[in-house]
C-alpha cells in the first residue's frame, strides 16, 4: 500500500511502533476495510469510548471565579477530554475524502463526526458489492481472444469485492471463471480445478446465479489434450 493511500500513525507516544489506516475511497468501495482498521486503531490507542459516545464531557462551573478549585478542576478535566477527541479527529482528517472533511469540520466531538461517516457509508456497502458482483458476471472473453486480460480484470474486481466486504466461495469463483472463458478452455480448466465445482455450476445456471450459459453447457466437454496427458 503506497504512502498516498494510507495514513501512518504512532500507536504509543512513548514507543516507536507505528500502524497504518487506509484512506477512505470516496465511492465507499473500501469502507468495510477502512471501518475495521480505523476502529482497531482507536481501540489500540485507548480512545474507543470517545468514538462510541460513552465518555462524559466535563461540566463547567455555573459561575466562573467564585470557586477557584472548581474552576481548576474543570479546566484540568477539559484539558484531558478535548485532546482525546482531537486525536481521533486528526486520524479522520488524515484519512477522509475532502468532501467529508468539510462536513465534520465544525463537529468537536469525535463521536459526532464518526456518526456522520457511518451514516454516509454503512448502507452503501451492499450496493457496492452488488455492482462489483455484476461486473464479474458480465465479463466475457471471445472464442479467439487471449483470456489473460479477462482473467486479470476478473481478479482485480474480485479483490475490490473482497475489500467491500463481499465473500465469494471457491466454488462460486470457479463458476464465474468458467462463465467468462471460451468453451475451448473448459477441458483444461476442468483438469486444473477438479470435478467438485461441476454440480454447483449446474445448480447456479439453473437458478440464474450464473448467466450466459445453458444447462447443457455445464457438462464438461471431453478434452483430447487432457486425456492424452493423463
Amino acid at each position: 500500500m503506497s504512502p498516498t493511500s494510507s495514513y501512518e500513525f504512532q500507536l504509543n507516544p512513548n514507543k516507536s511502533t507505528t500502524s497504518r489506516i487506509p484512506k477512505l475511497i470516496e465511492d465507499g468501495s473500501n469502507w468495510i476495510l477502512y471501518k475495521e482498521q480505523f476502529c482497531a486503531a482507536v481501540y489500540t490507542k485507548g480512545l474507543v469510548q470517545f468514538l462510541e459516545n460513552h465518555d462524559k464531557a466535563p461540566v463547567p462551573t455555573t459561575a466562573s471565579g467564585i470557586d477557584p478549585d472548581a474552576d481548576k478542576c474543570y479546566e484540568s478535566a477539559n484539558d484531558v477530554w478535548v485532546p482525546k477527541h482531537q486525536s481521533i479527529r486528526t486520524m479522520l482528517f488524515q484519512t477522509l475524502p475532502e468532501s467529508l472533511k468539510l462536513r465534520i469540520a465544525s463537529l468537536q466531538k469525535a463521536s459526532e463526526a464518526w456518526q456522520v461517516i457511518v451514516d454516509e457509508y454503512d448502507n452503501q456497502g451492499e450496493f457496492v458489492q452488488v455492482e462489483l458482483l455484476q461486473q464479474m458476471h458480465a465479463l466475457w472473453c471471445a472464442e479467439d481472444s487471449d483470456p489473460c486480460p479477462t482473467l486479470n480484470q476478473l481478479e482485480k474486481v474480485r479483490s475490490e469485492y473482497t475489500m467491500a466486504g463481499g465473500q465469494l466461495s471457491d466454488i462460486e469463483y470457479k463458476a464465474i471463471i468458467l462463465s467468462c472463458l471460451p468453451m475451448s478452455y473448459w477441458g483444461v480448466l476442468h483438469r486444473w480445478m477438479g470435478h467438485a465445482y461441476a454440480p454447483a455450476l449446474h445448480v447456479m445456471v439453473k437458478n440464474n446465479v450464473v448467466t450466459g450459459l445453458k444447462l447443457e453447457d455445464t457438462a464438461i466437454p471431453f478434452c483430447e489434450t487432457c486425456a492424452k496427458a493423463k
